[in-house]
């Protein structure tokens, strides 16, 4: 990418209403790589077109988090897309394996390693905090 504004890795987090178990805040959280840019076919102003592949920017952010010591735990929900591909709204084709990535941000144990805490596992399950093991992301 360098310092081309055409080429970025765009991630965008929004605070959603919903709150956890102890009242803190929920926010989601949207990434894509953006390949270049381009005229919008329904605005007809510059707009960035996407990369289909939109997994490997939810697995760079998910990687990116755990080496700097800000994800604590993260999980997976299958079969979170109901469809393997389509289109977003600017009309470009993505495609997915469509599964979602959960993950607790901001309280990371600085003192463990990297790979002890991909290994850890803290999320909401609906009923509080789960233990099972956590995947490998994809790469």
């Amino acid at each position: 990418m360098g310092n081309s504004p055409k080429q970025r890795h765009h991630v965008r987090f929004w605070r959603s209403a919903e709150v956890d178990q102890l009242g803190k805040p929920l926010w989601v959280g949207a990434a894509t790589y953006d390949e270049r840019v381009e005229i919008s076919r329904a605005t007809l102003g510059v707009t960035h077109k996407i990369a289909p592949t939109i997994d490997r920017e939810r697995n760079k952010i998910v990687t990116d988090a755990i080496r700097a010591g800000m994800l604590d735990g993260y999980y997976w929900v299958n079969d979170f897309h109901r469809q393997p591909d389509g289109r977003n709204g600017g009309g470009d084709p993505y495609f997915t394996d469509r599964r979602l990535a959960i993950g607790v941000i901001g309280v990371a144990r600085r003192s463990a390693p990297a790979e002890d805490r991909s290994q850890r596992l803290v999320g909401h399950d609906g009923l509080g905090i789960s233990d099972k093991p956590a995947p490998k992301p994809a790469r």
